[in-house]
């Protein structure tokens, strides 16, 4: 149903009512918030891994889970992930809130992942330290537009010919109007070679659960109209247009590459998402949104490889799903 929905994530933010938000926190706040998150999510969450700053750096996390963090999020001393890969549920500590629980899988199980976070909460809610409400706008935040429930939906969303032909700027303005936030998915350098965007609700205040669900459902399905209406016109089975023939050049690359970096594999799997959605290219585009663990360093820190090969591992990788060796 949701064509170019590669993820949808259920958040929950929540800040300690005695504790300076996170940035303008002291070392001994962020300590202290860092304490109390991460002791009762492990109790609650015994087979989730808990990375804490260092962790971070060493085992990083899966591509998409790793883009909705907050920029910059490995060079906060202080901050901290828990995340149960079975479940697909745990929770960010000290970025931007002192506690974001999350819960991700796919747009059509929105009403399952909202549950989820909101169970979550209240496992590992603590009475001797209240998260800061205010009767009049719900939960506070460290920007005021976010205060409310704290519920955000999002959906991360494959656009690229939106993207190509500079039409997701005004899309977003238009979204905008209505309450959603819609943003490239960038690298640390600005760039957005995977033609990722977030599409979720701006806010969440005097907005209940199922609103926000069906604010974001609309939103995406008038971003998909609009994205399959583009594709249909610029890529073609009889390959006579450029995007066809970028398509295939780019299977071609990727079938073949002995060396990748990250932004070369998200340039040319854009477009190998691409062709295998317009039924162009020999796989499926399951096949090519599984690709995604290689976009990080992730799946080669945990194998314990050297940094320095990561970029042949990467090709190699791709080539083996791709063509089988």
């Amino acid at each position: 149903m949701y064509d170019n929905v590669l993820l949808a994530e259920a958040s929950l933010r929540r800040n300690f009512q005695d504790l300076r938000f996170c940035p303008q926190d002291s070392q001994e706040d962020m300590a202290a918030s860092s304490r109390r998150s991460l002791t009762r999510l492990q109790e609650h969450l015994p087979e989730a891994a808990c990375l804490d700053a260092r962790g971070l750096l060493g085992q990083g996390l899966p591509y998409l889970q790793e883009l909705l963090l907050p920029g910059g999020f490995r060079r906060l001393n202080s901050a901290g992930f828990v995340f149960d890969s079975g479940r697909n549920l745990g929770a960010a500590i000290n970025m931007d809130e002192h506690v974001v629980f999350k819960a991700s899988g796919s747009l059509d199980q929105a009403e399952q992942l909202v549950a989820a976070v909101r169970a979550l909460e209240e496992e590992v809610r603590d009475e001797r330290h209240p998260y800061a409400h205010d009767e009049a706008y719900g939960y506070l935040s460290y920007k005021p537009l976010l205060s409310g429930s704290g519920l955000h939906l999002g959906a991360v969303m494959h656009l690229p010919l939106l993207h190509f032909l500079k039409q997701a700027r005004p899309m977003s303005l238009a979204l905008q109007e209505k309450g959603i936030l819609m943003k490239a998915l960038t690298l640390a350098d600005g760039r957005n070679p995977a033609r990722l965007f977030l599409v979720a609700n701006q806010g969440s205040y005097r907005l209940g659960d199922l609103k926000i669900i069906q604010l974001v459902r609309d939103a995406v399905s008038e971003v998909s109209r609009k994205e399959q209406a583009l594709q249909q016109k610029a890529v073609t089975r009889n390959g006579q247009t450029s995007l066809t023939e970028q398509v295939w050049r780019s299977y071609g690359i990727l079938r073949y590459a002995r060396r990748l970096t990250t932004t070369d594999f998200l340039t040319h799997w854009s477009n190998l998402r691409l062709g295998a959605q317009a039924d162009i290219l020999p796989l499926s585009p399951q096949t090519a949104d599984e690709l995604l663990r290689f976009a990080n360093d992730q799946a080669f820190l945990l194998e314990g490889a050297d940094i320095k090969t990561f970029v042949f591992r990467r090709a190699d990788e791709v080539r083996r799903a791709l063509s089988g060796g």
